[in-house]
């Protein structure tokens, strides 16, 4: 019997310190947000101008300016906002020929510094009736920055399980 507690110590050892590096990591947290607006983007004067999708995230006033061009007339709204304590999420679909396209932010997850964004791009059904305008859907969420959100992260746009973009952002 001593021979076997002799053995089997020092494998558990081993098992014990393999294990105990994922003890402490952080699972992620669910991100609340609140919508700021969430649209079509029709007309020349309001629309981001890629056809790819995007991903715009604006942490203090100065990084306005990334959006200012795309959603006009939410201007004052974004300059409203207390980016002390909040920062904005923007995802574009990119620009699209019609209209009944959509972006929906569905949920927003934080793991160290990585922070992921779930969303859905809506396309119209065979045979859907559309406007006959050009437009660039988006959603617009501000999501609350926490004393631990300070930094350099990483953005991860993920949109139906694929991960469509990713950017670094510092947040002051």
């Amino acid at each position: 019997m001593s021979a076997l507690r002799r053995a089997l110590v020092p494998l558990l050892l081993v098992v014990v310190v393999i294990s105990l590096p994922g003890c402490g990591r952080n699972k992620g947290v669910e991100m609340p947000f609140e919508t700021i607006d969430k649209g079509m983007g029709a007309g020349r004067r309001e629309r981001y101008e890629s056809k790819e999708p995007g991903l715009v995230i604006i942490a203090s006033l100065r990084d306005f300016a990334l959006l200012e061009d795309d959603v006009p007339r939410l201007a004052q709204k974004l300059k409203d906002i207390d980016y002390d304590h909040f920062c904005v999420v923007a995802v574009f679909q990119g620009h699209k020929p019609t209209g009944a396209y959509e972006v929906e932010i569905q949920r927003i997850r934080r793991q160290d510094d990585v922070v992921t964004i779930y969303a859905r791009f809506a396309t119209p059904e065979p045979g859907q009736e559309r406007t006959l305008v050009e437009t660039s859907p988006y959603h617009l969420v501000k999501i609350r920055k926490g004393e631990d959100m300070r930094g350099q992260f990483e953005f991860v746009l993920n949109v139906d399980g694929k991960e469509v973009v990713r950017k670094t952002h510092f947040i002051p």
